[in-house]
């Protein structure tokens, strides 16, 4: 906690955004705390509102941590009763609510469908109304006694605030005492800005330039990026503009990796589609025989790379489109299966940017020249 609060006031935190499934977070943490609750005779749940979105996009592991130190008070203050984690839409009480950000608090009750709220609530022994305001600082805890009975240091309310305030949300709380508390972060459904050094979440005007496939991708596809690795000076040399309009299908169940991938290859020119799997890569060149290459993950749901390469160049039209074996598994007996399969080359993930651009540029010159 103390190095995490020196990495937000020196802003050296690196928050990066993702696609979020709302229930699973919640699962997630009640699991990690449900021993503990019912090592006291607590139960603990969690409750999604129905007109919640499935997903959203924030820094999953901030808002994990948010809900954690929230659920860790509430066990340590509960002593009989229950702790009920939940996800709801935005509403008077929680705008109304909202720790010293006024100006969040009138964005929520002007467009609330944008937010999602994150609640912890307990029947512990509450908190008087003068000191709630005082524990989201540091080191600062409801009972300030030297001889505090429930122990802590008093900083995890102070980076909860911090890590909501960097996802553009805010926190907040009421509470009533022998009653119980309800803890909050009021988070964007769709979180733009982060602290990272390393790298830059997309805008949702970017996530719109992004061509669906069958709905699977859509405005509110990703705001994750998985690092793919420049190195400037062996670069090889090619003219802007070089992909010219030149179709693409990118085929990977991680939307991390598509978007990368997308963002990489539109700045070369490119017009890149994506597909989920080998059954959506299939489909959509049956449907659309322009593309002028393919980037094949191998490890897939539903249809693997393998077996969409066998099925592709089975098939005569596509039996000279150039495909780009894309994998993590790197032994040699992975890349002589993915040539078996059918691959016209294979490239290691993480995946080095010059390599893939080199390959492309290959795999696209050997195919004008046939």
């Amino acid at each position: 906690d103390v190095l995490d609060l020196s990495k937000i006031e020196a802003g050296r935190m690196s928050i990066v955004v993702e696609e979020v499934e709302v229930a699973g977070l919640l699962k997630s943490v009640e699991a990690l705390f449900a021993p503990l609750a019912q090592g006291k005779g607590v139960a603990i749940s969690c409750s999604v509102h129905p007109a919640v979105p499935k997903t959203i996009f924030s820094a999953g592991d901030r808002v994990k941590q948010i809900l954690r130190n929230f659920v860790s008070n509430a066990v340590k203050f509960v002593e009989t009763g229950s702790i009920e984690l939940l996800a709801e839409p935005p509403d008077e009480k929680y705008w109304q609510a909202l720790r010293g950000d006024e100006a969040l608090a009138a964005e929520a009750e002007r467009r609330p469908q944008e937010f999602i709220v994150f609640a912890v609530r307990d029947t512990g022994i509450g908190i008087p109304e003068e000191r709630q305001q005082a524990i989201f600082e540091a080191f600062r805890q409801a009972d300030g006694t030297t001889s505090r009975r429930y122990g802590g240091t008093g900083l995890g309310l102070s980076i909860v605030s911090n890590f909501a305030a960097l996802l553009g949300g805010g926190v907040g709380l009421w509470s009533t005492v022998a009653e119980g508390s309800t803890f909050f972060a009021l988070l964007p459904i769709v979180s733009e800005e982060h602290t990272s050094a390393l790298i830059a979440a997309p805008t949702a005007q970017q996530l719109r330039q992004i061509e669906p496939v069958d709905g699977t991708f859509a405005e509110e596809t990703v705001v994750a990026i998985t690092e793919i690795t420049t190195n400037s000076e062996e670069t090889e040399a090619r003219p802007a503009g070089w992909g010219d309009g030149r179709r693409l299908l990118v085929v990977d169940d991680d939307v991390r990796n598509t978007y990368a991938l997308t963002i990489a290859l539109e700045a070369e020119g490119f017009v890149v589609v994506a597909a989920g799997n080998g059954r959506d890569a299939l489909d959509t060149l049956d449907k659309d025989t322009s593309f002028s290459a393919v980037l094949m993950d191998i490890m897939m749901p539903e249809m693997d790379g393998y077996e969409a390469m066998r099925i592709l160049r089975a098939d005569s039209r596509f039996a000279a489109l150039p495909v780009l074996a894309l994998t993590a598994r790197t032994q040699e007996e992975d890349r002589a299966a993915c040539f078996e399969a059918g691959a016209t080359d294979f490239i290691a993930k993480p995946i080095d940017h010059d390599q893939l651009l080199s390959c492309l540029s290959a795999a696209l010159t050997r195919l004008e020249t046939l």
